[in-house]
């Protein structure tokens, strides 16, 4: 029961890393801010074309993911990650910015997005603990974060901007 439950929350956490990550436009603004400076690099990822370029959505690997998960989910929590999966824009993540990618050594990475919607975000964090995919939120400083179940990273948002950071 542990390894699939550690499976579904790495599929999980993929797959809304995708999700999440669905769309993006040449600005920086918030999102940038949170960069540390000392980093090694940082990129500006369009995974809309990434997704529409590979049709990774529509993949036969994505469907039994999905029929995977959905087999560990209650009805309410599937009917709203189908949801998600439709309109990615339910997320609460503005999709009209870039993702950025940052890698400040050899184990720190990271991953910053513009939140468009907090409330939005918020029932997103909200069915991932459900799922127990992340710890429950915290609130702290103006900003909210939680953990993955795994330990492997840690999520920090506040009504602007998402940061996925390793740990």
């Amino acid at each position: 029961m542990k390894t699939m439950k550690r499976y579904l929350s790495s599929l999980f956490a993929v797959v809304l890393m995708m999700v999440v990550a669905a769309c993006s436009n040449d600005q920086y603004e918030d999102s940038m801010t949170v960069i540390p400076k000392d980093v090694k690099g940082v990129v500006a990822v369009r995974l809309d074309n990434v997704v529409n370029k590979t049709g990774v959505a529509r993949s036969p690997l994505m469907r039994l993911a999905l029929s995977k998960m959905s087999s560990a989910m209650n009805a309410d929590v599937e009917t709203k990650v189908n949801a998600l999966i439709a309109d990615p824009s339910l997320s609460g993540i503005d999709f009209t910015r870039p993702a950025y990618v940052f890698a400040a050594n050899d184990k720190l990475f990271g991953l910053t997005m513009k939140v468009e919607d907090v409330s939005l975000f918020d029932e997103l964090m909200g069915t991932l603990v459900k799922l127990e995919v992340c710890s429950k939120v915290k609130k702290s400083d103006g900003y909210q974060w939680s953990n993955l179940a795994d330990g492997s990273a840690r999520l920090v948002y506040n009504d602007n901007t998402l940061l996925i950071v390793t740990t």
